[in-house]
């Protein structure tokens, strides 16, 4: 029941890096001003922590103490030893507070941080993470989704010189209780020209949709060459579709940064070009489609080879490619 952060479960944290420390430092410094309160920060604040917080000052609120710790000492014939400590709850966040380091994903009234996904790879969720998404919004109606990046981000992309690009490193970690289940780490280089776009942001971030809807219809299609189509099981060959969507996106990742590098060349203007746009994205696209054909195949080679398996392939290889031209061709 302990607060683990003032935001609750981790998040994903993208920090800008600079050419050293001191420019690393510089550019992760918010220039906002959202303070509530008069508190300090934690090495100069006195207030002994195990309070709920309506308020919190920016420097207080990037230094939270969700926790207390004791030391215990015991005597020792070389001196005063500690092998044990003690701990207990610390402040807990109940008000407003957009972390300046991580991306917010906007759904049905609810704000929530992007957080770290069991089996789900960094790079998918660079486009929350990375780019402008104020023209990006996916569902329909009071159940739209969208997506805000790091605030700084924003100063960081404003540095960088035309041409060039910035390192963003990205650190996630996936916890239960006192456990540390997973932690990543992964490193980016944002091109200006992509990481200063407003609508073209909207357009890369649909095209990782796609590749996720490609995903969708393999697991899809491998539960098609289950009898019925996997009706009344819902855990139908889940093992080999888990695995073949493993090495779909594994493979898919190779072909992210070229992704960026091909919106990054194009104007802000060419989101009202639809011929600029597919020719920009026909390599990911082709990706795609490869990738998801050739792990269907994979799959299918595990089947049955009698006549109502291979009926079973052929109806769903033919289903897939009827779905899988949908998903490349749509907008």
């Amino acid at each position: 029941g302990k607060s683990p952060s003032i935001n609750g479960a981790p998040g994903l944290y993208a920090l800008p890096i600079g050419r050293n420390l001191f420019e690393t430092i510089l550019i992760n410094i918010p220039l906002r001003n959202n303070d509530s309160g008069n508190g300090r920060i934690a090495w100069r604040n006195a207030r002994i922590p195990g309070s709920v917080r309506n308020q919190a000052t920016m420097v207080e609120a990037l230094t939270w103490r969700p926790r207390k710790v004791r030391l215990i000492p015991e005597e020792h014939p070389d001196g005063t030893r500690v092998r044990w400590m003690g701990f207990e709850k610390g402040d807990k966040a109940e008000m407003e507070w957009i972390d300046p380091n991580l991306a917010y994903r906007y759904k049905d009234d609810k704000v929530s941080p992007v957080r770290m996904q069991e089996g789900r790879p960094v790079w998918r969720d660079a486009g929350a993470l990375l780019i402008n998404q104020s023209e990006y919004r996916k569902g329909t109606g009071k159940h739209q989704v969208a997506f805000k990046r790091p605030y700084v981000l924003d100063t960081a992309y404003g540095l960088i010189a035309p041409g060039g690009s910035q390192r963003v490193a990205v650190y996630g970690m996936r916890s239960e209780k006192v456990k540390v289940l997973e932690w990543a780490k992964s490193v980016f280089t944002v091109p200006a020209g992509l990481g200063r776009a407003t609508r073209l942001g909207g357009i890369f971030h649909r095209e990782l949709d796609r590749a996720e809807d490609a995903a969708n219809l393999l697991h899809c299609s491998i539960t098609w060459l289950y009898p019925r189509e996997g009706a009344g099981n819902k855990q139908a060959l889940a093992t080999l579709s888990s695995r073949c969507e493993r090495a779909y996106w594994q493979k898919l990742e190779k072909s992210f940064q070229p992704l960026m590098d091909s919106f990054a060349a194009l104007g802000e203007d060419a989101a009202d070009d639809k011929a600029l746009i597919d020719e920009a994205t026909a390599d990911w696209r082709r990706e795609i489609g490869l990738l998801a054909q050739q792990q269907f195949e994979t799959a299918a080679k595990d089947m049955d080879a009698d006549g109502d398996a291979i009926e079973r392939q052929v109806k769903a290889r033919r289903k897939m490619n009827a779905y899988l031209r949908r998903v490349l061709d749509g907008d």
